[in-house]
């Protein structure tokens, strides 16, 4: 991405398509020995956790996404009515019989506990979750599902398709007839065997990196962006909250996070009178304004960024950060936001 195509993403154009997300598919595991797997779904009661490696996930992604549901095969015994939880994480790379223990970080209930009745399409039915799980495109994955009832109040035969394959590369554990179970009675965690899983993803998004610097009180100021990213989204725009109020502020916007020219990135601010902070975004691209706002902390600033709707740009990524010329931050200049990633989705 060049310099011009920065300026398409963020001149003040109306959009020349409307914004819409597309939702694509990830089938793990990408290698599948085909056998029969009555777990979890076949059970009244069970909690469940399957691992999948970041590799083969990462490898169809590509990028960091936002992961909005599962699907699972069919079929479904009529009356079935799962009384369902689940939880998304990022994994350690070998599972331990705590469940707790392989939440490694990045961890949301995306599916509180509900009832949901399944419907098969195509030979899947899909769970949409109320909170999607931003997905980082390497890192392992454990997949928990908590089952408390099925309606049914006995087992059925599920037979949904799994992997028997050493090729695989899952795993999976479970503790039937407690739901709420901080243990696996499973022998242990079972590699090679899981369910055949979809992930159902959207690419596009904004994905904090790097680190603030305290404003007045010890505040960091805080950027983020309204929405995610879509060609053709004309509301487009960056908000900075938690700063100082009454204080000038720039907005920087860059092709980079490693490189400024011949600086490289991070890069000390020390040239504005703030040693403990950093650039972490290519100011390629600069809006000076105004916070606004009841005191230290409490400041706020937004700054309209359309993008046009050009679908050449999906894939983009482009960085940000805020700097507030802050006389109340600690050093007595300047305090700054993370670094903000925006990838533009299709």
């Amino acid at each position: 991405m060049n310099r011009i195509y920065l300026g398409l993403l963020l001149a003040a154009l109306p959009a020349a398509a409307a914004a819409q997300q597309t939702t694509k598919t990830a089938q793990l595991p990408v290698f599948v020995l085909p056998s029969t797997n009555n777990l979890p779904f076949g059970q009244p009661v069970i909690r469940y956790q399957q691992w999948f490696e970041g590799n083969q996930l990462g490898g169809i992604t590509q990028a960091p996404v936002r992961i909005i549901g599962l699907a699972f095969p069919g079929p479904i015994q009529s009356g079935v009515v799962f009384d369902i939880e689940v939880t998304m994480s990022n994994a350690p790379a070998v599972l331990a019989g705590n469940f707790q223990s392989n939440f490694l970080g990045n961890t949301v209930v995306t599916l509180p506990r509900t009832k949901v009745t399944p419907v098969v399409q195509n030979g899947f039915w899909a769970i949409a979750f109320p909170a999607s799980w931003v997905y980082d495109g390497s890192s392992d994955v454990v997949v928990d599902i908590k089952i408390y009832g099925n309606a049914l109040g006995a087992q059925w035969n599920y037979s949904g398709a799994s992997t028997i394959s050493t090729l695989s590369n899952t795993k999976r554990q479970y503790f039937v007839g407690n739901a709420n179970a901080t243990t696996a009675n499973s022998s242990g965690s079972t590699g090679h065997y899981g369910l055949v899983t979809q992930f159902l993803y959207q690419e596009g998004g904004t994905y904090p990196y790097g680190a603030g610097c305290p404003g007045g009180l010890n505040v960091i100021p805080e950027g983020t962006a309204n929405s995610v990213p879509l060609p053709g989204l004309s509301t487009y725009a960056q908000q900075l909250a938690k700063a100082g109020s009454g204080y000038p502020a720039v907005f920087l916007m860059g092709i980079s996070n490693t490189t400024y020219n011949s600086l490289p990135l991070p890069f000390p601010l020390t040239f504005l009178g703030g040693p403990n902070c950093d650039m972490v975004a290519s100011p390629n691209f600069m809006v000076f304004t105004m916070t606004v706002g009841g005191g230290p902390g409490a400041g706020s600033a937004t700054i309209p960024t359309p993008i046009p709707g050009i679908g050449a740009l999906a894939g983009v990524r482009v960085y940000s950060q805020w700097v507030v010329f802050d006389k109340a931050a600690s050093n007595g200049n300047v305090s700054a936001t993370a670094g903000l990633m925006h990838v533009v989705g299709s």
